[in-house]
């Protein structure tokens, strides 16, 4: 089942490399359909992780200039007045 939620198409190569390692790691063969729905579950995973990241700790996704100019204008004048 895909989720509608993220984006990120995964190559055939990737699921074929999921399922090896399944394979090695737990001893189950996974059908390329299972490994094609446990390998987007995990990207989906991952990309709330960040999501919650973000909201979190917004302050480690701002990307810091010279004189703050890549700084969103909420936070330039924020940083401004620190200075």
């Amino acid at each position: 089942m895909n989720s509608p939620y993220h984006m990120v198409q995964l190559s055939k190569e990737r699921i074929l490399e999921l399922q090896r390692i399944f394979k090695e790691e737990y001893g189950k063969e996974l059908s390329f359909a299972e490994a094609t729905e446990a390998a987007n579950n995990l990207v989906g995973f991952f990309d709330l992780l960040l999501k919650i990241d973000i909201r979190t700790n917004p302050q480690n996704y701002l990307r810091r200039g010279k004189n703050n100019q890549n700084l969103a204008p909420h936070r330039r004048k924020f940083n401004e007045k620190k200075c």
